[in-house]
């Protein structure tokens, strides 16, 4: 959603503080440092980036630079490990000092922690902080986190506190924490909506009647939108697209008591909301017709056939069948369609790798307009050969007859055995036993008769 560049954005210095103790390492260092480096690419170039940690000590891993520097930081973050003891004062300690330096209208810290923390004195570098007109959120994960440390931090510094279980989330927090303290894409200013394009969710609404809303989201509408609401600065409250057979509304401000408070106690909120959402309904085109489709592989090649009725079981000739092809490196083929009879057609296409998956998108026109639409998939995932598992006669014949072989018809008799059972080995150990206890006697006497 590129924002309009008449709209004055505030500059942000983001200073992200994260954990590397011991107990972060393995998987949780790793998606900490995921979450750093999303955090870094959602920033304007504008902005401002570092990232300090901390285990018993602070630790600059990514020194505040400007936000365009994205190659940098995301080298410097690469180097962050884990070890070492808890202790998040250093290491917030060490962000205050840094954004002291920045001239960014907005100041915000991220904590990152996942356990219990020494030292003390957090009040007070809290309080210093926010008197020097910065924010803290902090997120604590894991069971071993101090909810109610972190809970205190983020209230006194402004900001939000999150908690998670699920450290795969954590890239995504950041993320979000980021978007929400830049405020890059709010616009807070009390304004009137101005009338453009006429749609079916303004009918019986004159510009008279619309009433004040407190903010929104800055867009810009896409090229073929309709656009009919629009801000002071010209930017899209309520814009209207059309998408194959689909319809989609967007309205940039909200429902609710923070930018709405007028709209909600408007006579004409019901009116408007309901006469929107009917206008974005399905209408049915599609409901007098009826496809039906079959997919056949062969040879190397799968053929598609399309069925084409309406509801009542006729042919429907006039309607155009559309196939195309979405190959597994992105790129879309147009299948042509050929007549096969009437309502009937088909299109073909080589299966060019075994394993890979095909999409098809099937649509269905009448003078010039889409009035269906439907995807089909398919894989073959091995080899025709390996289909039939039944045995085929021809071709062992074959197989035979080039070899030089012969076929025998009776496949039991290539099981009856001729000639010479094979020799097996037998076991000595008892006869050789029985002679070591018939010659012990005889040793031992004959040892005594020549002593």
């Amino acid at each position: 959603m590129p924002i309009k560049k008449n709209i004055e954005k505030p500059n942000l210095s983001l200073m992200l503080v994260i954990d590397k103790s011991g107990s972060m390492g393995g998987h949780k260092i790793g998606l900490a440092k995921e979450a750093a480096i999303a955090s870094a690419e959602v920033l304007k170039d504008h902005d401002r980036f570092g990232v300090v940690a901390f285990d018993g000590r602070a630790e600059w891993i990514s020194p505040i630079t400007s936000a365009a520097d994205r190659t940098s930081i995301q080298n410097n973050i690469a180097r962050l490990s884990a070890g070492g003891g808890t202790n998040i004062y250093p290491g917030l300690h060490e962000a205050y000092k840094a954004l002291l330096e920045e001239d960014s209208k907005i100041r915000h810290v991220i904590l990152l922690s996942d356990g219990q923390t020494q030292g003390s004195g957090y009040d007070t570098l809290v309080g210093h902080l926010t008197a020097e007109g910065m924010t803290l959120s902090t997120i604590g994960i894991g069971d071993g986190a101090d909810q109610e440390f972190l809970q205190r931090l983020s209230s006194q510094g402004g900001g939000e506190a999150y908690f998670t279980n699920d450290f795969s989330s954590i890239p995504q927090i950041f993320t979000r924490e980021t978007m929400r303290a830049s405020k890059a894409m709010i616009v807070e200013e009390p304004f009137v909506p101005t009338v453009g394009t006429p749609t079916d969710g303004l009918k019986g609404v004159s510009d008279e009647d619309i009433p004040f809303l407190m903010g929104y989201t800055a867009t810009q509408a896409k090229q073929r939108a309709e656009v009919a609401l629009l801000s002071d600065y010209g930017d899209p409250i309520l814009a209207t697209w059309n998408y194959g057979l689909g319809r989609s509304a967007a309205f940039t401000s909200d429902a609710k008591a923070r930018w709405a408070s007028d709209w909600i106690s408007w006579e004409g909120f019901g009116k408007f909301w309901g006469q929107l959402v009917r206008s974005v309904m399905n209408t049915g085109t599609s409901s007098d017709l009826q496809t039906m489709s079959r997919i056949e592989v062969k040879g190397g090649k799968a053929k598609i056939y399309q069925d084409v009725r309406d509801r009542s079981g006729s042919f429907r000739s006039d309607v155009t069948p559309k196939i195309t092809l979405m190959k597994p490196n992105g790129e879309r083929e147009e299948l042509p369609s050929a007549a096969q009879g009437p309502g009937l057609f088909s299109a073909e296409f080589p299966i060019e790798k075994y394993g890979e998956a095909h999409h098809l998108v099937l649509s269905y026109e009448l003078d010039g307009q889409v009035i269906s639409m439907k995807t089909l998939s398919l894989t073959e995932s091995y080899s025709p050969e390996y289909a039939e598992l039944l045995p085929d006669p021809a071709a062992l014949t074959r197989i035979a007859k080039d070899t030089g072989g012969s076929e025998n018809a009776v496949a039991t008799a290539d099981f009856t055995f001729q000639g010479d059972p094979a020799e097996a080995p037998q076991d000595t150990f008892w006869w050789w036993l029985l002679a070591a206890l018939i010659l012990l006697p005889l040793d031992i006497a004959l040892r005594r008769l020549g002593a």
